[in-house]
């Protein structure tokens, strides 16, 4: 949580603007917290999508 808040927040110090994103996953247990940041109009930068995390976001700042 803590590096994608600082990501984006070095973004908007160079004039940029990504997408802060949190989510949880309730399936499979154990519940798993996840926040990410994302491009404007593209996905999560930096996420390995590939494991099987869905990134569906609930909450975006």
């Amino acid at each position: 949580m803590e590096t994608s808040l600082g990501a984006v927040l070095a973004a908007a110090l160079l004039g940029r603007r990504l997408t802060w994103c949190l989510d949880v996953r309730f399936s499979p247990p154990p519940v798993a917290y996840h926040a990410w940041a994302e491009l404007p109009g593209g996905g999560p930068v930096g996420e390995y999508t590939a494991g099987g995390w869905h990134h569906r976001t609930a909450l975006t700042i």
